[in-house]
C-alpha cells in the first residue's frame, strides 16, 4: 500500500509540473479553482468554458488523469459550457480532471486537481503538563483522520490568579 500511495503521489506531483506548464500557454478554463469534495458526497461537479471559435461543448472530453470519463457524467449546459457530474465521491475520486477538446488531438482545454476528504473533527482536549510555568507539552485527540492537509492551533492563557 505505502509503494502505491508513493507512485501516486509521484504520479500527482509529475501531472501537476506538466499542467503547470502547459497550462503556461493555456487558459485554464475549469472551475472550480482549487476544488475540495468530502468523502461520502453524492456528487461533484466541474464546469468547463470553451472559449474558442473552432470547439464547442460537444466537441469536449473529461480525463481523470489519462482514462477518459463516462460521457452520462457530461452535462452540456450550452455550446460553451460542459459539465463534469462527478458521483459517489471516494478517496479515488481525488487526481486531476483536465476538460480536453475531442478534435485537435485532445488539446487542453484547462483542469483541476480534486482534493478529497472529510470535516475535521473538533479536536478534544486530553491535558497538559508544565515545569514551573516553563515550557510546556499539550495533548489532544483530534478525531478522525481528514486525510485532508489539516492545521490545529492552540491557544494558551495564563491565569496569574490576580483577576
Amino acid at each position: 500500500m505505502a509503494t502505491r500511495s508513493a507512485v501516486r503521489s509521484s504520479l500527482v506531483a509529475v501531472s501537476v509540473l506538466l499542467m503547470t506548464i502547459l497550462n503556461l500557454s493555456v487558459q485554464n478554463n475549469v472551475q472550480p479553482v482549487t476544488p475540495v469534495a468530502e468523502i461520502g458526497s453524492s456528487s461533484f461537479t466541474f464546469n468547463c468554458t470553451v472559449n474558442r471559435t473552432d470547439l464547442t461543448a460537444n466537441d469536449t472530453v473529461w480525463k481523470h488523469y489519462s482514462e477518459e470519463l463516462p460521457q452520462k457524467w457530461y452535462k452540456i449546459v450550452d455550446a460553451t459550457l460542459i459539465q463534469l457530474v462527478i458521483p459517489n465521491i471516494t478517496e479515488s475520486s481525488r487526481g486531476i480532471y483536465e476538460c480536453r477538446s475531442r478534435l485537435d488531438n485532445r488539446h487542453l482545454i484547462g483542469g483541476e486537481i480534486l482534493e478529497v476528504g472529510y470535516p475535521p473533527d473538533q479536536p478534544t482536549f486530553e491535558r497538559c503538563l508544565s515545569d514551573n510555568l516553563g515550557p510546556f507539552t499539550c495533548w489532544w485527540n483530534r478525531g478522525r483522520d481528514p486525510i485532508l492537509k489539516t492545521t490545529y492551533n492552540l491557544t494558551y492563557t495564563f491565569n496569574d490568579g490576580t483577576g
